[in-house]
């Protein structure tokens, strides 16, 4: 099968409306393709096309990866100390250092 072919088969047809409505002809394949094109316009709104291109998903990404461990282990903290037990664990409490990057 060509190259122009394997395009051709897999085109996706939308449009979107004036309400942001995505209408689209095709197959399965490619109401997958605007589904997920749909699911991406909604996560981001409030995001720059600049900050998309900057990479700032994956800035929050790895943010959020970083966030949640502290917060579930803030969590078995409160849990233990509601439950009248004091001692935090045996590697104690744990300092967070914060750091603010530069960007050039």
């Amino acid at each position: 099968m060509s190259d122009e072919k394997q395009t051709q088969d897999q085109a996706v047809n939308f449009q979107v409306t004036d309400e942001g409505i995505f209408s689209v002809e095709g197959t399965p394949e490619s109401l997958e393709i605007v589904r997920r094109i749909q699911a991406c316009v909604i996560a981001c709104e409030g995001i720059t096309t600049e900050e998309l291109e900057n990479d700032i998903v994956q800035d929050m990404k790895r943010v959020i990866g970083q966030v949640i461990p502290l917060l579930e282990e803030r969590n078995q903290m409160e849990n233990m100390i509601s439950q009248g037990q004091s001692n935090p664990g045996p590697s104690g409490p744990h300092q967070i250092q914060a750091t603010q990057q530069k960007t050039v």
